[in-house]
């Protein structure tokens, strides 16, 4: 059975779709099944710069993470070992506690130092909840000190790995605790049981635009064809080829399909 590229939750083939632009949909196929295996990594790639996956590591709910301080540690690398599903493209958001868990015994003792104190407020009205004022004066605050209670942090690359790594301010003191990372990656694959690559994670409405920058891979492997031989012949019958005219095509089609993914061309005007 020929090699498949399966796209999104319907399966859609792309390498049909590719094979029937090419009008190749009969064996012996003129490209190969190894030139599609080679290519589909290359286009998820380049499709995964302006459609990246959105990844999360650490359940703030559940106070846990794969990712956690080691004391007197400052930098720790993006990589599997951490509990990141893949390489990051970029770093959106993290979420460093620098303290210790904020508590109800803390808190008594944060709100007895406030100079303006709700808690001296509230020893003079009956209850907390009879006064909407004090509940308020309450949230602002400890919105206020969860802001002073959370680290900074800096993405940088790793020099051992080539992989990004965050580095934690102040650097933690205490291991064991949860840090929360929001982050972008390329998509990846999967294999079927037929040795087929199957990619869940390209939405429906993109998959078109996958199969056309493989088709453009395969396109850029016949003009490199006909860059070698121009002409051919075979028996009486003789051809020519233009591979200037196909490198348009592959330009045109390429560059259709960046703005689709919301990509921008730059355009030059010359006045005369």
């Amino acid at each position: 059975m020929p090699f498949q590229v399966l796209l999104g939750s319907s399966k859609w083939d792309a390498v049909r779709y590719c094979r029937a632009l090419t009008e190749d949909l009969y064996t012996p196929f003129s490209v190969p099944d190894e030139s599609y295996q080679a290519f589909h990594e290359d286009v998820a790639e380049d499709l995964s710069r302006f459609l990246p996956v959105d990844y999360w590591v650490g359940n703030p709910v559940t106070n846990s993470s794969p990712l956690v301080t080691v004391a007197n540690q400052l930098v720790y690398v993006c990589s599997s070992a951490n509990g990141f599903t893949a390489a990051p493209h970029r770093i959106l958001e993290v979420l460093y506690q620098a303290t210790n868990a904020f508590s109800a015994a803390s808190e008594i003792s944060y709100l007895a130092l406030l100079p303006f104190s709700p808690l001296n407020r509230f020893l003079f009205t009956p209850s907390l909840l009879d006064s909407p004022s004090e509940r308020i004066l309450r949230d602002e605050y400890l919105a206020e000190l969860d802001h002073y209670g959370r680290g900074f942090y800096a993405v940088a690359r790793d020099p051992a790995t080539g992989l990004p790594s965050l580095a934690f301010y102040p650097i933690p003191t205490v291991a064991g605790n949860p840090l929360y990372v929001h982050y972008q990656a390329g998509h990846t694959y999967t294999t079927t049981t037929l040795g087929d690559a199957l990619y869940a994670t390209i939405p429906e409405n993109h998959k078109l635009n996958f199969a056309r920058l493989l088709y453009c891979l395969v396109l850029e492997q016949e003009q490199e064809r006909y860059a070698k031989a121009t002409s051919t012949s075979a028996g009486i019958l003789r051809g020519t080829s233009n591979p200037q005219a196909l490198l348009q095509k592959i330009e045109r089609i390429r560059n259709e399909t960046y703005q689709r993914l919301g990509g921008s061309l730059p355009v030059m005007v010359q006045t005369f």
